[in-house]
């Protein structure tokens, strides 16, 4: 009877099912884990059921991602928030020790839902540093966090700029707006970490 009921707490770790309403929508939210080719964490997507009876995925997003070796891991830490006709994704980069080629960031996405039960991108907002700050970084890169003076340099921050908001799909946002980015990232992180506490 232990083992049974421990292979049952391990499903249940593995696997979460529950309904959810978005705008006049009902959807069903499956919390998925995976430990695949050195990489582990968890899944979330939103499915709507078919004509048939059937899921079909509307929408998907990464809870949390880990991949290196132990002591050198590279993070991302995602959280949602559902409201009265969208949800909105909060993610977290984060790397350790010698890793450079990972992110380090914050990112914001709302999506709505529309009448016919799709989903939408209506704002997405970011500041992520693609690479470790070290003479190898992305030459546009460093003028996020030194001056650009010269007209050649303005111009590689501006390519630089693009190529992440073309990558990740938000606006990216820097100076003041980045610091409030972050911090309402890491309070709703905050809350996901009290809530499993409680």
């Amino acid at each position: 009877m232990k083992t049974l009921f421990i292979i049952l707490a391990l499903v249940s770790t593995l696997y979460a099912e529950k309904e959810v309403h978005i705008g006049t929508h009902t959807f069903t939210l499956i919390e998925e884990s995976y430990n695949e080719y050195g990489d582990k964490g968890m899944t979330m997507a939103l499915y709507a059921k078919d004509v048939n009876a059937s899921k079909s995925r509307k929408l998907s997003f990464l809870l949390r991602n880990e991949s290196g070796a132990c002591s050198d891991k590279n993070v991302e830490e995602g959280h949602y928030i559902i409201k009265k006709d969208s949800i909105i994704f909060y993610s977290h980069w984060k790397r350790s020790r010698s890793t450079d080629n990972m992110p380090i960031g914050d990112r914001i996405q709302v999506y709505k839902v529309n009448k016919d039960g799709s989903f939408y991108l209506s704002d997405s907002k970011i500041y992520v540093e693609r690479t470790t700050r070290n003479e190898d970084a992305d030459e546009g890169m460093q003028y996020l966090y030194t001056e650009a003076k010269t007209e050649a340099e303005k111009l590689l921050l501006e390519e630089y700029v693009a190529s992440v908001e073309n990558i990740f799909k938000a606006k990216f946002v820097m100076g003041e707006e980045s610091n409030v980015l972050a911090k309402e990232v890491h309070r709703v992180l905050m809350e996901k970490q009290k809530q499993k506490w409680k």
